[in-house]
């Protein structure tokens, strides 16, 4: 039997749903085809176009009272995103004066999960309260062949309405002539409101937006009146101590990088769920929580992920390569410009979005190595902690040495770190670890946690205090130590790794030499790898030359030099 289906059905689907399949393709048996290449319903004053995608505000808020925050739409607090609407306006406002009196559009592109499409829902419904005709489309790909030939015929009869046309995923038709017929026609009365991830929405349409608003244009800030209520919101359902709630919300905001859906996804989480109200009582305790591995494998965390990432990192497989270079400050051509199509690149910061991106793209780093290592269990955890030190080190490549100061002027130890992780993940099988770069700033650079639950922090070209009072220095080896012994890291096992790269660097150690057994060098020089004053390892990085031959000092009697470990080890945990 043919498909009776028409136009209008599909008006208010998605993707994956009763109508749809994930290719936006027709479900009817035989069918196959888009919405938009279904005909038209034969209305002689074709007010179905009107009716079927006509905005109304009721019902649009609805929150879920579920256990977690919903995939797509508005969880327990709906965001105002009061800058964002003011934004749209300002467009109406400047546009108006513009020859020819083309339509006024705006454009907002960011990655999945920056509240594009609730963003659309916010402005539709500020508009509508203001006497706006409003008409939203969910999905472009649900827009008829007519669409943009009768809603313009519609504005032209009706000069005095101001007319309002959202359009989510632009990129999902990009041929439909409703693009043409309102973005370029002489239409001063209508406002075109399109919404997609960059890297889904072609530069022909979007070059045509007269104002675009960019990741950093969308993400929440610290200053945002949203911001300042959901912290209200929060203290209100007395969940934890006002101060708490602080913390939590700022600490959230700076790791997510104002990403909108994790941010909020996380808060309802942590504020609500039992699981974890019992960290909330510490700060610290609650971040230790936060990067373990039992929350990265937890429902919410896979569920953020899934939601904003996973897209993009199947798009982009080589996405960790590409964050190494620009973080390394010796991008490739084009490595910004694909950061900035998948929505992950902040131009105003100048940096990747997030740090919670950050982890996201070392986890779906593939393990590569020929030979699998593991962390063995009958190893100690220091065991495991030099194992990781000393392999991932070995295994990196000389141009990820190579480190210069990046774009977003990033501290260049901060490149190293992550080149030496990406190499981790990529040669360890059972290793968890979390690169910790947000706020607070003092949190240890790398938690590991599973085998081993231990900090890990990285310096380069260490110094040492002269003398006490002396002013301090970023890369203070005695400054860091105290991190820990203070226990402002709250991690009881711990490294450093100080990567010293000028030539002829001296092993730098702290004043106190009962920790010195707790200091790896990197020697760029000599390719050699130290603990303490004990050289471990030479070439440390396999690619390298090594200088001289350096033997290879023997040991204290109760360490054990780390072995090679292969597939016939397999501490899993």
């Amino acid at each position: 039997m043919a498909c009776q289906l028409t136009t209008a059905d599909f008006a208010t689907q998605k993707a994956d749903g009763p109508l749809l399949d994930a290719t936006w393709k027709c479900r009817v048996p035989g069918c196959g085809k888009v919405p938009g290449e279904h005909p038209t319903p034969t209305i002689q004053d074709k007010q179905w176009l009107l009716n079927a995608f006509r905005w109304t505000n009721e019902g649009k808020f609805a929150k879920d009272e579920g256990n977690y925050f919903p995939t797509d739409g508005f969880g327990k607090y709906v965001l105002k995103r009061q800058g964002v609407i003011n934004e749209v306006f300002d467009a109406i406002h400047s546009q108006l004066h513009l020859q020819p009196f083309n339509s006024t559009s705006v454009y907002l592109s960011g990655c999945r999960g920056m509240g594009k499409t609730s963003d659309l829902m916010l402005i539709a419904s500020d508009l509508k309260s203001k006497d706006w005709e409003v008409f939203f489309f969910s999905t472009a790909a649900a827009i008829p062949k007519s669409a943009g030939a009768e809603l313009k015929d519609y504005a032209l009869r009706h000069k005095n309405k101001k007319i309002a046309v959202m359009v989510d995923d632009v990129g999902s038709n990009p041929e439909s002539h409703l693009f043409i017929d309102l973005l370029k026609g002489q239409l001063p009365n209508v406002l075109t409101v399109g919404a997609a991830v960059p890297r889904f929405a072609p530069t022909n349409i979007t070059a045509v937006f007269r104002k675009i608003l960019r990741t950093s244009d969308l993400v929440l800030k610290e200053s945002d009146e949203d911001v300042l209520d959901l912290i209200e919101y929060w203290k209100g359902k007395e969940v934890a101590s006002p101060e708490m709630v602080v913390h939590v919300s700022m600490f959230l905001l700076n790791h997510c990088g104002g990403h909108v859906y994790p941010v909020l996804a996380f808060m309802e989480y942590v504020f609500t769920h039992p699981e974890a109200k019992e960290y909330l009582a510490d700060e610290k305790e609650f971040r230790r929580h936060f990067f373990s591995q039992t929350f990265v494998r937890s429902t919410i965390y896979r569920q953020v992920c899934s939601r904003c990432f996973d897209d993009g990192m199947a798009i982009e497989p080589n996405s960790a390569k590409t964050v190494s270079r620009v973080l390394s400050g010796r991008e490739e051509d084009n490595d910004i410009g694909t950061l900035t199509r998948m929505g992950w690149w902040d131009s105003e910061k100048q940096d990747v979005l997030s740090a919670l991106l950050l982890n996201a793209c070392l986890n779906y780093v593939k393990f590569t190595d020929p030979t699998p290592m593991y962390l063995d269990q009958n190893f100690s955890q220091e065991q495991n902690l030099e194992n990781l030190i000393i392999e991932g080190l070995f295994a990196m490549e000389p141009h990820e040495l190579t480190c210069a100061t990046n774009a977003s002027g990033w501290p260049v130890e901060n490149a190293l770190s992550f080149n030496w992780a990406f190499r981790v993940k990529a040669r360890f099988i059972n290793v968890h670890l979390e690169f910790q770069k947000t706020f607070p700033r003092k949190l240890v650079d790398f938690y590991v946690n599973g085998n081993i639950d231990a900090g890990l922090e990285m310096l380069r070209n260490a110094t040492q205090t002269v003398k006490d009072g002396a002013r301090e220095q970023s890369q203070d080896i005695d400054e860091h130590l105290e991190r820990f012994l203070t226990r402002s890291y709250n991690v009881d096992r711990f490294a450093l790794l100080n990567f010293a790269m000028n030539a002829k660097e001296a092993i730098v150690l702290p004043r106190d030499d009962a920790h010195h057994d707790k200091v790896y060098t990197y020697q760029h020089s000599t390719n050699s790898l130290y603990r303490g004053k004990t050289l471990i390892r030479a070439p440390a990085v396999a690619k390298l030359p090594c200088p001289a031959p350096i033997p290879i000092a023997k040991l204290e009697e109760d360490r054990v030099v780390p072995e090679r470990l292969t597939g016939r080890k397999r501490g899993l945990g």
